[in-house]
């Protein structure tokens, strides 16, 4: 697989900078776990620039049988998270697109402490439980969820699919979900890899999507789903080999500052920072689900020597 960005619309979005030659990363991927050792931000080049805002209205025969693609806008909270819309049974929730994950994740009135639920099964026509009571725990870089699987009719805009596997919340510790920013992380991570083989983006048909974060304060972002760049893009695009066995994970040679906290990096600051950051190798992984930085302590500790001192309040 590879992933294809368009040279002109470089937008800032956060990627995390995983350590490849640590062998116990790929373990980490399995079962939708999104708890990666990571550092750095890196540019997620996406599609479409001048976006026009995607009706909602849209009529699912014309927008399909057309082949147009669909385009959903997100809303920028505090430039920490890009949401949007997304129904089930109906019941319209907001919900992150996260690359980063493989799963249909939604709180509903079934958790008991949970003090925000838009979505409540038991007032869908459409949804059923899992008739064997499987339940799963989905960990997050904010948090883990204990889940229990259930089938509900999802639907965006005009695409719909119905009998969708979905994962109802149980209980939770990530606590912005009870700011009611959102309710739902929808994993568009590659196929294959979603627990129950049968991802959103098989049931919405879909083999290509596009994001696009734009670069202004307050800006929203734009989600497209199916195919959007027209030949003159493609041909001005790059296309980088994905090297993650689970994620779409980037090969980075190199994460230096330009500048230390006293000025122009000296040979041997140059030589301490390349064995602290990337000296090994890593990957940088596409992630649209997150805007945190972590990473192992030695680098931690390393980077915060060459950075200038950072205040408590940024303001």
């Amino acid at each position: 697989p590879r992933v294809t960005g368009v040279q002109t619309c470089a937008l800032p979005i956060s990627m995390f900078l995983a350590w490849a030659a640590e062998p116990e990363h790929d373990e980490r991927k399995k079962g939708g776990f999104r708890f990666i050792l990571a550092m750095g931000l890196a540019t997620l080049v996406a599609a479409a620039c001048g976006l026009r805002r995607g009706g909602g209205a849209h009529d699912l025969a014309s927008a399909l049988q057309s082949g147009q693609p669909y385009r959903q806008r997100l809303e920028n909270y505090h430039e920490l998270i890009y949401h949007g819309s997304i129904e089930f049974g109906g019941q319209v929730v907001q919900a992150v697109f996260d690359t980063g994950s493989f799963d249909v994740v939604v709180t509903s009135q079934r958790c008991a402490k949970c003090a925000f639920t838009p979505y409540h099964s038991n007032a869908s026509k459409t949804y059923r439980r899992d008739p064997h009571g499987y339940t799963e725990e989905h960990n997050y870089v904010s948090g883990p969820t204990t889940t229990a699987l259930s089938y509900e009719t999802v639907s965006v805009g005009p695409l719909v699919t119905r009998n969708q596997s979905i994962f109802e919340v149980l209980s939770h510790n990530i606590p912005i979900l009870e700011r009611g920013v959102f309710s739902a992380v929808v994993g568009i991570g590659p196929e294959g890899h979603n627990l129950t083989n049968a991802p959103l983006l098989k049931g919405f048909g879909m083999t290509e999507y596009s994001l696009c974060l734009q670069s202004q304060a307050g800006a929203p972002g734009w989600l497209t789903w199916g195919g959007d760049l027209t030949p003159a893009q493609k041909a001005a695009s790059w296309e980088l080999p994905v090297v993650g066995r689970y994620h779409w994970a980037l090969s980075m040679r190199d994460l230096l500052p330009s500048r230390s906290k006293h000025g122009e990096l000296t040979p041997t600051q140059r030589q301490a920072a390349q064995t602290l950051m990337c000296g090994r190798g890593c990957a940088a992984i596409l992630d649209s689900g997150t805007s945190l930085i972590s990473a192992p302590s030695h680098a931690l500790q390393g980077l915060q020597m060459l950075l200038p001192d950072l205040e408590d309040d940024c303001s």
